[in-house]
C-alpha cells in the first residue's frame, strides 16, 4: 500500500471568537504513552490569534454520510473510528463532554455537528483525508477509501487497507475534535503521520497525550466553567 505520509491534510477557515484563559486539565484516564514531543491545539494556529475555531459546546452529534458505491467493510472502519473516539471521550474527560453517533438514513443528508463525508478518491490529488473547520465548529471530515490518482500503493492496489481507513478517521476526526498535529511529524502518534504507511501496518491508537490534549481544549467543560478557548499554541506530551 503506498504511504499516507504526505496524504493527510487539515484545512481551517477561521471566524472571529472571543479569548479566554484556561487550565491545565489532565484526562481521568490511563492510555498508551506516544513518542509526539507535543501537539499543536487547532484553535491558536491561525495567524491571528483571535480568529479561530472552538466548541463551545460539549453535547457533540457525530455522523457518517457516505457515497453510494462505498465498500460496507470501509464504513464499518469509520464506525469503528467514532466508536473509538466516543469510548475515549466517556473515559478520559470525567463525563464533561460526549460525543454521540447519529446514523443517517440511506441516500440521506447527516444533520450533526460532524459530518465524517466517506468517498472514494475524495481527496483528489493531494490527500487522503482532510478535516474543513469554520466559525460553529470542525464540521466536515473528508475520509477517502482510495490512494490518489496516479500514486498506486507499494503492490499496486488503489484501495486503502482496513487499517489505514479507520486510522485516516481516527486522525482527522481527532481535528475535528481540536487537536491539531504532533510537532514531530514523524512520531507514530495518531495525530502525526510516522503510523501513516505501510510498514506500520496497523491502526494507531488514541495515547495518553492525545486525551490530555484534549482534556485542555475541554478544561472549561471539566471545570464546570464557561466555555473559553485555550491560550497555548501546544500542549506538550509528558
Amino acid at each position: 500500500m503506498r504511504r499516507l505520509l504526505a496524504a493527510l491534510a487539515t484545512v481551517f477557515v477561521f471566524a472571529a471568537l472571543p479569548l479566554g484563559p484556561a487550565q491545565a486539565q489532565e484526562a481521568t484516564c490511563s492510555r498508551p504513552t506516544s513518542d509526539a514531543v507535543a501537539l499543536y491545539i487547532i484553535s491558536n494556529q491561525s495567524p491571528r490569534q483571535s480568529q479561530a475555531y472552538w466548541w463551545g459546546t460539549t453535547d457533540l452529534t457525530i455522523g457518517i454520510q457516505a457515497a453510494p458505491n462505498v465498500d460496507p467493510d470501509d464504513y464499518a472502519a469509520v464506525q469503528r473510528a467514532i466508536h473509538t473516539w466516543q469510548t475515549a471521550i466517556d473515559e478520559c474527560l470525567g463525563g464533561a463532554v460526549t460525543l454521540t453517533y447519529v446514523p443517517a438514513q440511506p441516500g440521506s443528508r447527516a444533520r450533526t455537528d460532524i459530518v465524517v463525508h466517506l468517498v472514494p478518491g475524495a481527496g483528489g490529488n493531494f490527500f487522503a483525508g482532510r478535516a474543513e473547520c469554520g466559525p460553529s465548529g470542525c464540521n466536515n471530515v473528508l475520509v477517502s477509501t482510495t490512494s490518489p490518482p496516479g500514486q498506486p500503493g507499494d503492490d499496486g492496489v488503489a484501495e486503502y487497507e482496513l487499517w489505514a481507513v479507520e486510522g485516516i478517521a481516527l486522525h482527522e476526526i481527532g481535528h475535528a475534535l481540536g487537536l491539531g498535529h504532533a510537532t514531530n511529524m514523524e512520531s507514530t502518534d495518531l495525530m502525526a503521520y510516522g503510523w501513516a504507511n505501510s510498514s506500520f501496518g496497523r491502526t494507531p491508537v488514541i495515547s495518553q497525550c492525545d486525551v490530555d490534549a484534549l482534556a485542555y481544549v475541554w478544561a472549561w467543560a471539566m471545570q464546570g466553567a464557561e466555555p473559553m478557548r485555550p491560550q497555548a499554541l501546544t500542549y506538550a506530551c509528558s
